[in-house]
């Protein structure tokens, strides 16, 4: 369904332990009307006349008028700092291409800010969150990390989801919703997901792609071990342009 507003309004708070509650710090503006502006960002007032007030992005000064990105960015770093990788749009893309294909309608090219919004609050990497005219902290639509016994069904859905006309089987959706939420927030190429060990701690899972060659998990994880049991190394200017650890 398209919109009649002009644009759509999300609250940016800052949740950082060096607050001593969470503060928002701006208003993010996606555009409704017209598509190919990207999203623009106003600082709250309260944020720019308060002790803590800094600038979020090197190109966000520090003043309460709406700011747009630099015609050559699809948006502000510090919010595509937020928002997927590879994997995550991957994802989110195959969602939109479902639902168009089922509510019979063409596909939505998705801006920066559907990416960014996409993200579960719960797994979004770095300190910003995202809230919507409701109330509600965005994407909480599911289980942004499901319990560690579902990581064998989540590493063979990961396997099979970018196979050639995977769309076609009917178990298709129920596999990309699985997936939307733990892996929208990781960074990287890689197929990966968040989960919850029975412990309650929050894991990572990498899985395998289906254009491996080898076992890069094995691998990963020995450079992993190796660089934890190293010894403390220093870096040190020689008589070249090139410095000796």
């Amino acid at each position: 369904m398209v919109s009649n507003k002009p644009r759509d309004a999300f609250k940016v708070f800052l949740d950082a332990t060096e607050l001593s509650s969470r503060q928002q710090v701006g208003t993010l503006y996606r555009q409704t009307a017209r598509t190919d502006l990207p999203a623009s960002f106003a600082y709250a007032k309260n944020w720019v006349d308060g002790r803590n007030a800094f600038m979020l992005d090197p190109r966000l000064e520090l003043w309460t008028d709406e700011q747009y990105p630099s015609a050559k960015s699809a948006a502000f770093g510090v919010f595509m700092d937020s928002a997927p990788d590879r994997w995550g749009r991957v994802l989110m893309e195959r969602r939109e291409a479902a639902a168009a294909d089922r509510e019979d309608r063409p596909m939505r090219n998705l801006q920066e800010i559907d990416f960014l919004l996409g993200v579960h609050d719960l797994t979004r990497v770095g300190a910003l969150r995202f809230q919507n005219v409701d109330g509600h902290f965005l994407d909480n639509s599911a289980d942004a990390a499901p319990p560690v016994t579902d990581l064998a069904t989540l590493a063979y859905i990961s396997l099979r989801i970018e196979e050639a006309d995977i769309e076609k089987l009917p178990e298709y959706e129920q596999w990309l919703a699985m997936l939307i939420a733990p892996g929208t927030s990781l960074g990287g190429a890689r197929p990966k997901a968040n989960f919850t060990s029975l412990g309650n701690d929050l894991w990572i899972a990498k899985f395998p792609a289906k254009d491996d060659r080898y076992d890069i998990g094995a691998w990963e994880t020995g450079t992993i071990i190796c660089a934890i049991t190293a010894s403390f190394a220093r870096l040190r200017a020689g008589g070249s342009r090139q410095r000796s650890i």
